[in-house]
């Protein structure tokens, strides 16, 4: 505030004008950064995406080989694991259960636990089902373990899978990210040790 005079005093500000260029210039810098800023988010989202399924597909792929490694055997099915049987969709394990320790033991008759891999179609899940004998300790679950799934495919060295030694699995992941749909397929082969 200044004072020029008796009683006057002058205010400094901006005039009008001087605002209408300020804003305008604002409004030119936002026009001119928004495509850059927009690329790059859209290049961010995109990578994300694709980054997600990589990542769903590798880790449900090693879940199922280490289970498939570690198998008894391949069954058609079992007395809890209706309606699912062994097929090109669908994969049911035995497996040895599990002690108070935690370690696997030999079962005396029928007490193996079983692992059922499946889509649940109707959400595009890859869905883990954990089915305990009385005597194990392994705890009974539904796992998601892949979201997204767009197919599961299980093929077997053998034309009866009970009998197959070798299995091998073709999954494919699909998320759609800002109207492009990244798409990852990967395929494994696992061995059962105890066959």
């Amino acid at each position: 505030m200044l004072m020029v005079s008796r009683g006057y005093y002058l205010y400094g500000g901006l005039t009008l004008v001087e605002l209408a260029v300020i804003v305008g210039l604002l409004g030119l810098v936002a026009i001119l950064t928004a495509p850059i800023y927009m690329t790059h988010f859209s290049l961010f989202s995109r990578q994300n995406a694709a980054i997600e399924v990589a990542s769903q597909n590798r880790l449900a792929l090693d879940d199922m080989v280490n289970q498939i490694r570690e198998a008894q055997t391949i069954v058609s099915t079992c007395a809890d694991c209706s309606p699912d049987v062994t097929g090109s969709g669908t994969l049911v394990l035995q497996v040895w259960p599990v002690g108070a320790n935690g370690e696997p033991f030999e079962p005396t008759d029928s007490g193996y636990d079983y692992i059922i891999y499946k889509i649940d179609s109707s959400k595009n899940q890859l869905v883990k089902r954990t089915i305990s004998d009385s005597a194990s300790f392994r705890p009974e679950s539904t796992k998601i373990i892949a979201a997204d799934v767009a197919s599961l495919q299980f093929a077997y060295n053998n034309a009866d899978p009970t009998q197959a030694s070798q299995v091998t699995i073709n999954l494919t992941n699909q998320l759609k990210a800002l109207n492009k749909t990244q798409t990852i397929a990967q395929e494994a082969t696992a061995v059962l040790r105890n066959k």
